[in-house]
């Protein structure tokens, strides 16, 4: 995560910004802000988010990849600030999952609880008894294992500590821009930086107020 200020910027060259925007006659870059995936390997799987915010316009750019390869078309939003009715901040549970996120949810929230109870049922379904001190097997000869019960607690536990985690997880910051174009109302500008969003959010509120 990154912030950038258009006083800092003296390593980029004249006309090139963040997005690569033209610029307009009298305008200038307040903030620049890039929110990239978690993953720190090469591929970069995850969302991507840019964010630039000049004297006269807002624009976002979301770009989700998965293994290097680009898997949906590029998200671009762009709004002047003369039509930016509002600007408000609600807060959201997750900034683009990965897929492979997705799939260990997947795992631990559904699929470990049927296997786990499952496990318990079949186990519970063979019981063991004797008869005038013999021993006698019900159901298809076989015995109670404890190891079915030990694997099936186990697994319903796991499915316990991820939902506890999942309900306990600090939600992430969203801003949501309404607009008066009837093409676009509203939109939202994610980041997982607090920071960097609060920051935009005091610079947006700053321009609004100049231009009202």
């Amino acid at each position: 995560m990154s912030e950038t200020k258009s006083s800092v910027m003296p390593t980029m060259p004249p006309g090139k910004t963040l997005l690569k925007l033209r610029m307009l006659a009298n305008e200038a870059v307040i903030g620049e802000y890039t929110d990239r995936p978690v993953c720190k390997a090469i591929c970069l799987s995850g969302t991507t988010r840019c964010v630039q915010l000049t004297t006269h316009r807002v624009s976002y750019l979301e770009t989700r990849r998965k293994w290097c390869c680009v898997k949906a078309p590029q998200l671009l939003r762009q709004v002047f600030i003369k039509d930016i009715c509002e600007v408000s901040v609600d807060n959201h549970r997750r900034h683009g999952d990965s897929y492979l996120g997705m799939f260990f949810k997947f795992i631990f929230l559904v699929v470990s609880p049927i296997a786990g109870i499952a496990l318990i049922v079949y186990n519970q379904c063979f019981e063991d008894s004797s008869y005038d001190g013999y021993y006698v097997d019900y159901y298809y000869d076989r015995s109670k294992s404890p190891l079915f019960t030990i694997i099936g607690g186990a697994l319903l536990a796991v499915w316990l500590i991820a939902v506890i985690i999942v309900l306990c997880r600090r939600p992430g910051s969203q801003i949501i821009i309404g607009t008066r174009c009837p093409q676009l109302p509203a939109f939202v500008i994610a980041l997982r930086s607090k920071k960097d969003c609060l920051n935009l959010l005091e610079e947006l509120s700053d321009l609004l107020d100049k231009h009202q």
